[in-house]
């Protein structure tokens, strides 16, 4: 009768150990659902918010803006952008602004203060500090490189 007893006992004991691991594959399964979900998710948002940048970026470059625009908060489009891509929405929209500002400077007769003005900024100077923060020199550097 003992060997009967430890039959039971290790058939049971492989039932919880196989229900154990079919509850642990259908929830990482799910999870894995989940994240594709949510790729998918931002992903969604990364094309709306790159498609809505490409035509406003001229005159806006505020994160509540584009979050409006996407009826979500500035704090979670941050998040999908940023899971969606490497950067986040403030660096998209900078590059995006920066990149046509070099175009300008680059392949335009446009005065710096005609790229400011064209770029919506409230005033040269602004326009200047902003180009020097994020490319590292100031328009007339720029310009006088890319000659």
């Amino acid at each position: 009768g003992k060997d009967y007893c430890n039959e039971i006992v290790m058939s049971y004991i492989n039932l919880i150990t196989y229900k154990a691991c079919s509850y642990l594959s259908g929830y990482l399964q799910k999870e894995t659902r989940e994240t594709e979900i949510g790729n998918r998710r931002s992903e969604e948002y990364f094309n709306k918010f790159m498609s809505l940048l490409k035509q406003n970026f001229k005159n806006e470059r505020s994160l509540e803006f584009y979050a409006e625009k996407l009826y979500i908060t500035p704090k979670y489009m941050t998040t999908l952008i940023k899971k969606a891509s490497s950067k986040s929405a403030m660096e998209w929209i900078n590059d995006c602004v920066i990149m046509e500002a070099k175009n300008l400077l680059k392949y335009s007769e446009m005065s710096i203060q005609e790229i400011s003005e064209y770029l919506n900024f409230s005033n040269q100077s602004f326009f200047s500090q902003y180009f020097k923060r994020i490319s590292g020199h100031t328009p007339s550097e720029y310009r006088a490189q890319s000659q």
